[in-house]
C-alpha cells in the first residue's frame, strides 16, 4: 500500500503558519457520514480526520466521503492526510463554488472516488518554502509531490502543469483535466469556454463553434483569441509538453531539431505520450532569424507511421504517412 513516509522528511521543510483547518460532519439519509474540511491544511489535521472516522465507525456508521474546501497548506500534512484518505477508501468531494488548490489537490487525488461540482475550482502549482520562496529545495519538493500524485493516478498532463507552474501562480484545471483523472462531474455545467487542453478528448464548448473532434487532434476547441493570448497559450502548451516528456523520459525531455539549409528552415519537436497512451508531438518551425513560421500539435498511430496534426495558428488539420524512405507524405485529401 502507498505510504507518504519516503517524502515526509523533504516535504516537512515546507510548512504553513496558517490556522488549522476546521472539521465538521453530517449524516446522509443513508446513515453515512460525510466529513467536511474547510481552511488551510496544517499539522494535526490528519489526526483530527482519523479521530472522526474512528468515532463514526465506533457508532456503527460508515464515513462515505470527505468534502474539501481549502486553498492548500502544509505539504507534509497533506501527504499524511492523503495517505489516511486512501487507506480509508472514501470518496473526495469538491462542491460547486468550493476551492481545492495546491496541497489540497493531493488529498483530493487520494479519494477512492472523486466528485467535483460544476463551478468548483481545482488548482495546481509548484511547491514553495514557508516564506513563499522558489528555491532548489522547493523544486525538489515539487518533484516529490509530482511522484505522489502520479502514484495516486493523476495523469501526466496535470502533473506537467503542476511541475511547470511557479508557486506564486496557479493553474485551474478544466473539466477535461478532471475527467482525465476519473473525476465524476456533478450538477449543471456552466456555459463558459474552458481553457485550452493539451490532451484528452476535447471539452464541449457552448460559447464557440470552433470545436475539434477527437480525430482532429488532441487539443480542445479554441475560443476567439488575440495573437498575444494565443502566444501565451502556446507557451503553456510547450511548457506542459516539456514537463510531460521529462517525466516520461527519466528527467530529460525527448526533443529533436531538424534543419533544411536549402530552405533556410529549422523545425524543433518535443515528443511525449498523451494521457490516452498515444505518442504525441509539439512542433515549431522557424526561419534562420528564429521567426516562427508554423506551430502544430500532432498525434501518431500505434505504429508511428501515420500522424494527424493540428495547426495552432490556422486551426487546419492535416494527415501524413511515412513512406519507405522515412519521409512524411501529406495524405490529407486522399
Amino acid at each position: 500500500m502507498w505510504r507518504c513516509s519516503v517524502v515526509l522528511a523533504l516535504l516537512g521543510l515546507f510548512g504553513s503558519d496558517a490556522c488549522a483547518a476546521t472539521f465538521s460532519h453530517f449524516t446522509t439519509k443513508e446513515r453515512r457520514e460525510v466529513i467536511v474540511l474547510t481552511g488551510e491544511i496544517t499539522t494535526g489535521d490528519t489526526e483530527r480526520f482519523v479521530s472522526i472516522v474512528k468515532e463514526t465507525n465506533d457508532a456503527s456508521r460508515e464515513v462515505s466521503g470527505l468534502r474539501l474546501d481549502s486553498p492548500g497548506g502544509d505539504l507534509a500534512e497533506a501527504a499524511r492526510l492523503a495517505d489516511a484518505v486512501r487507506y480509508s477508501r472514501i470518496a473526495t468531494v469538491i462542491v460547486s463554488k468550493a476551492t481545492c488548490a495546491s496541497a489540497c489537490f493531493i488529498v483530493f487525488a487520494a479519494g477512492n472516488q472523486k466528485y467535483v461540482g460544476y463551478g468548483a475550482q481545482v488548482g495546481v502549482h509548484g511547491a514553495s518554502t514557508s516564506g513563499g520562496q522558489d528555491t532548489d529545495d522547493s523544486k525538489a519538493a515539487t518533484i516529490a509531490m509530482a511522484k505522489m500524485v502520479k502514484e495516486l493516478g493523476v495523469p501526466p498532463a496535470i502533473i506537467g502543469q503542476m511541475v511547470v507552474t511557479p508557486p506564486d501562480q496557479i493553474v485551474w484545471l478544466s473539466t477535461s483535466d478532471l475527467q482525465s483523472m476519473g473525476v465524476t462531474m456533478v450538477g449543471k455545467p456552466i456555459q463558459t469556454a474552458e481553457p485550452l487542453q493539451l490532451n484528452g478528448s476535447p471539452a464541449k464548448q457552448t460559447s464557440s463553434p470552433n470545436e475539434l473532434s477527437p480525430e482532429q487532434g488532441s487539443v480542445a476547441s479554441l475560443p476567439a483569441a488575440t495573437p498575444e493570448s494565443k502566444n501565451a497559450q502556446w507557451a503553456q502548451v510547450v511548457d506542459a509538453a516539456i514537463a510531460q516528456s521529462k517525466i516520461q523520459h527519466g528527467g530529460t525531455a525527448s526533443m529533436n531539431r531538424n534543419c533544411q539549409p536549402e530552405l533556410r528552415l529549422c523545425s524543433t519537436a518535443i515528443f511525449f505520450k498523451n494521457t490516452d497512451g498515444k505518442d504525441a508531438m509539439v512542433r515549431v518551425g522557424q526561419d534562420i532569424n528564429d521567426n516562427i513560421l508554423s506551430r502544430d500539435i500532432c498525434t501518431f498511430n500505434a505504429f508511428g507511421d501515420i500522424r494527424q496534426c493540428f495547426n495552432w495558428d490556422t486551426g487546419a488539420t492535416s494527415r501524413e504517412m511515412k513512406n519507405s524512405a522515412n519521409e512524411w507524405i501529406d495524405i490529407t485529401n486522399q
